[in-house]
């Protein structure tokens, strides 16, 4: 095989694995973020939570004090039943009652109906917490394996790189800057195998005469189809 393709080919590896690298290296400050949403988000059901409870509760007190008054109003109006003369204004006066007794059992039934929801509120916020804390060593571990994984992959990079840098300086610099403007364009890959009669980047069937040049290494030869320079192994 032609030496400078020979080159091409360990540097083209290595520069993937460095690309693998940085992208593994741009993802895991991401996953540690999620870890951290996810405290997040526990951390904010709870206050949600104790908001709506806040809230519950306000209108407890507003339903009491409308008990509260209802039960007053009930309490006058039957002493005044004992001061009123006529039957019409006696009649009149146990049908308001009546219908103050009503508000009464209705108000009284949404305040059983709120206890109940301030119970289930208090549940949920419990649950929550739970849930929390559970959590919590799992997460702070997960970050901890991720910030581990970091400083591996950095000391990876600086090696890879380490490796590159020399292995480009023995290659003629216009045959580097094409091979980087190809591996820009053709994802990665600037050299491709001649798999039997075709390329094995584009599939393009190449000409029998592109396949004798690449056999006979006298030249770089490039793919008709994506110009990626192409190899065949010994």
């Amino acid at each position: 095989m032609k030496e400078e393709i020979k080159k091409l080919l360990e540097l083209q590896k290595l520069d993937n694995i460095k690309d693998d690298i940085k992208d593994r290296l741009c993802e895991l400050p991401q996953l540690i973020e999620e870890e951290d949403n996810k405290k997040k988000k526990f951390k904010k059901n709870i206050e949600d939570f104790k908001e709506a409870l806040k809230n519950i509760k306000v209108k407890l007190k507003e339903k009491e004090i409308e008990l509260q008054k209802n039960e007053e109003t009930v309490k006058k109006n039957k002493e005044k039943l004992n001061t009123l003369k006529s039957n019409e204004a006696y009649k009149s006066m146990q049908k308001e009652i009546k219908s103050v007794e009503n508000k009464i059992d209705r108000v009284e039934s949404e305040i059983i109906e709120i206890y109940e929801e301030i119970d289930n509120t208090e549940e949920k916020i419990e649950e929550e917490k739970k849930l929390l804390d559970s959590e919590k060593e799992n997460i702070e571990k997960k970050k901890e394996s991720y910030r581990g994984d970091i400083e591996k992959m950095k000391r990876n990079l600086s090696e890879v790189k380490e490796k590159i840098r020399p292995l480009e300086e023995s290659i003629d610099p216009e045959l580097i800057k094409e091979y980087k403007k190809l591996r820009e364009v053709r994802k990665g890959i600037a050299v491709a195998k001649a798999d039997g009669t075709s390329c094995s980047g584009c599939h393009i069937h190449l000409r029998p005469q592109t396949i004798n040049e690449v056999i006979q290494e006298e030249k770089m030869v490039r793919c008709d189809g994506c110009s990626r320079y192409l190899y065949m192994e010994d």
